[in-house]
């Protein structure tokens, strides 16, 4: 008995220890280093490595005691702690070793290598009409903010700049007609809030446009790698906290107010607001950190830049109001910020009847989100009864009732929550309202001082410390079930103790389960073989119906790997679309020789003949069933963004994401490539094409990274051809 007791004790201390050990290591940021990179390291050790960062703003800046901060210290402090080496900054060195830049052409400093890109955002054009050049534009006027004074020195010869201090005014200037256009990055466009009934067109005008933060190295490869390998191994979620931090701190520190502001900032410690919904992922509570989600965290941001603590208070009148809307009957007494958040509504239901306008709608029973959309949908369907819900959750459990026949829900979080209540099937998304809805901060007019000191924060912020509501934080705002973690801590235990049991009675027969098991994964590699064998299989019976489809399909192979690398880090992903958009084509094994090479343009009759390939292709495919990603790919390639392809005429995120990814690959490689028919294009007529087509054939954020990734895809292309 003693023997037993003793052999469960060891068992669970060796359980929990293993576990103790895999997340302390496993939290442990690793990173590959050369022989020659860690001799480097290891020669200096102690040695001051000298930095100095060309801008002084809020990327890199001294508050008034002298004291540095910024996103470059920053990613400073983590590189040295990564490899204990001694990077210090010095304002105004001769020479230094490193050196922090924000734009790629603000500096070209000689004996310098440069580094990777590890963060950016793009400057755009943007105008009333869409232009083909620079010439369209001559001397017209152009607002832009006063920090792009490298982008003013470089187009200056083609427009006639109207410099302005605060982003708003770039906003009135173009509404009232006095700019034709302004330059503006494409982040702080969301939040400008353009009327609608003024159309706005973009324009990527020149790589210049493309703000870039760079180190540069002096003449030294090795300490150049060991910052790229450090970038690297930045995530964007720590990337995005360190910047917001320094967002904060920057606007702390230089927000500009009057001895009035201050002293009334010390007297009112404490600011009555009022918060118009409260619901997941925007404002809610759960167990631990009490108040929390989107709106949150903005709250808080604010209420660290002034020194005051924002409160809900039934006594008081609301200073502020958080989640207003221009219809609101309150909105008329106040001073409204610019928005903070932007979102689209769909419309959901159980059946699949597609609504192509709003009104459609009348007569019909609507689901909305109280206090959010329901002053909208008022105005627009007067004959309908439009029934308010607290939450999603109340409101998709009225819809599976048949309690409203309708909702309408920020496409972001019901895509979420589609998806995490395993009710794919059941709820349709059948239409889109084609407006853009904003969430403001109105600040009491009555109040001049409070609203003179936000409308100042207003001014600095930036879009970074604006609350973003997409996939990723949607999905990380959920509650902790603690009475699943409770279940969860007993069934761990309750297997610790069968565990131990079975190791006590069954010790004799470990020999005989190794093998088994030895066996099983033998049996397991052998059907990954078979299923690869199988994609090869195919592969060659493809290339035979066309000389030039081997090379083809091999560069379709590479450009996908690199697309999906900048949207995703799974690797089974990237793997599969890697290896099985090379079948895309397979169905053409099955259309005529007659029709495939013929020269000339396919009648209507051959085109229809030619499509089917699609899904002759997954009927070939779904017999092995190989996975989901290789049947998208093939069945949904020819789909369009704008939902004029075949053969299900999808549009939008309704096509697979790898499928799109595909249809862009498949359409660069067929413009360069050599037909009998006609002569391939070249790299830069090929990506002029897709980029007129953003929006229409391809994704427009897929059309970007192709943008971004055009060097290395026409390297692919000429080095396989």
């Amino acid at each position: 008995m003693y023997k037993n007791t003793k052999i469960i004790i060891t068992t669970t201390v060796i359980i929990l220890l293993s576990t103790f050990v895999f997340l302390f290591f496993n939290s442990k940021t690793e990173i590959y280093l050369t022989k020659e990179e860690k001799q480097w390291i290891k020669e200096h050790k102690g040695k001051e490595i000298v930095a100095e960062s060309v801008p002084k703003n809020r990327i890199y800046y001294t508050n008034k005691n002298g004291k540095t901060f910024g996103v470059f210290k920053d990613i400073q402090e983590y590189i040295n702690q990564l490899y204990g080496i001694n990077i210090v900054m010095k304002n105004n060195a001769k020479e230094p070793d490193v050196l922090w830049s924000v734009e790629v052409d603000d500096i070209n400093p000689k004996n310098y290598i440069k580094t990777r890109q590890y963060d950016f955002d793009t400057l755009k054009l943007y105008t009333p009409k869409e232009i083909s050049s620079l010439a369209d534009i001559k001397n017209r006027k152009i607002a832009i903010h006063k920090s792009f004074n490298k982008t003013q020195q470089t187009y200056n010869k083609y427009m006639n700049f109207i410099e302005v201090d605060d982003i708003n005014d770039i906003k009135k200037l173009y509404e009232n007609g006095e700019v034709f256009g302004f330059i503006l990055s494409s982040s702080d466009l969301k939040y400008l809030d353009i009327s609608q009934n003024k159309a706005v067109y973009s324009k990527n005008i020149s790589k210049e446009l493309k703000l870039q933060i760079l180190a540069y190295v002096k003449e030294d490869k090795i300490l150049k790698g060991l910052i790229d390998k450090a970038l690297s191994s930045i995530k964007p979620r720590k990337m995005n906290e360190i910047k917001i931090k320094n967002q904060l701190e920057y606007i702390k520190v230089n927000l500009d107010l009057s001895e009035d502001e201050k002293q009334w900032l010390k007297n009112n410690r404490e600011i009555p607001i009022k918060i118009n919904y409260k619901f997941r992922p925007y404002y809610y509570e759960n167990m631990i950190h009490g108040k929390v989600g989107i709106l949150n965290e903005y709250i808080n941001r604010i209420e660290y830049i002034l020194g005051v603590k924002f409160i809900e208070s039934k006594n008081q009148k609301p200073e502020i109001y958080f989640g207003t809307n221009k219809l609101d009957k309150e909105a008329n007494n106040l001073e409204i910020m610019r928005p903070y958040n932007s979102y689209k509504l769909c419309i959901y239901s159980k059946k699949e009847t597609v609504i192509d306008n709003i009104n459609q709608l009348e007569g019909y029973r609507i689901g909305v989100i109280k206090n959010l959309d329901e002053k909208y949908i008022h105005s627009k369907v007067l004959s309908s009864k439009v029934k308010k819900y607290n939450n999603y959750n109340d409101m998709v459990s009225a819809l599976e009732s048949n309690e409203i026949d309708y909702l309408l829900g920020d496409a972001i979080i019901m895509q979420y929550y589609i998806k995490d209540n395993d009710i794919i099937k059941e709820i349709f998304d059948v239409g889109v309202i084609d407006e853009i809805f904003y969430e403001y901060t109105g600040i009491n007019k009555n109040n001049k001082i409070l609203a003179g000191i936000m409308k100042k924060v207003d001014n600095n912020i930036n879009t970074d410390v604006l609350p973003k509501c997409n996939k990723n934080n949607v999905s990380n705002m959920d509650d902790i079930d603690y009475s699943f973690i409770m279940k969860v801590v007993h069934i761990f235990l309750i297997m610790i103790i069968i565990s131990s049991i079975y190791i006590i009675i069954l010790r004799k027969e470990i020999k005989s389960k190794l093998k088994l098991q030895k066996s099983l994964k033998q049996a397991v590699s052998n059907n990954k073989k078979l299923v690869m064998s199988l994609v090869e299989t195919l592969e060659d019976v493809n290339s035979l119906n066309d000389s030039d489809t081997g090379s083809h399909i091999h560069r379709i192979s590479k450009y996908c790997e690199i697309i999906a690398r900048r949207i995703t880090d799974d690797e089974n992903f990237i793997r599969e679309i890697t290896y099985f958009s090379s079948l895309h084509d397979i169905g053409k094994v099955a259309i005529p020789d007659s029709i495939l090479k013929k020269p000339g343009k396919l009648t209507d009759e051959e085109m229809e003949i030619m499509k089917t390939h699609v899904t002759k292709g997954y009927e070939i495919i779904k017999k092995n069933n190989l996975s989901d990603i290789a049947n998208n790919i093939i069945l949904y390639h020819h789909e369009r963004y704008d939902g004029r392809g075949y053969v299900k005429g999808l549009k939008g995120n309704e096509i697979p994401i790898e499928a799109r990814i595909v249809a862009i690959a498949d359409v660069y490689d067929a413009l360069r490539m050599d037909r009998c028919y006609k002569k391939g294009f070249s790299h830069l007529k090929a990506m002029e094409i897709i980029i007129s087509e953003k929006g229409k054939h391809f994704d427009p954020k897929l059309v970007d990274i192709l943008v971004d990734v055009n060097e290395e895809i026409d390297k692919i292309f000429s080095e396989n051809n």
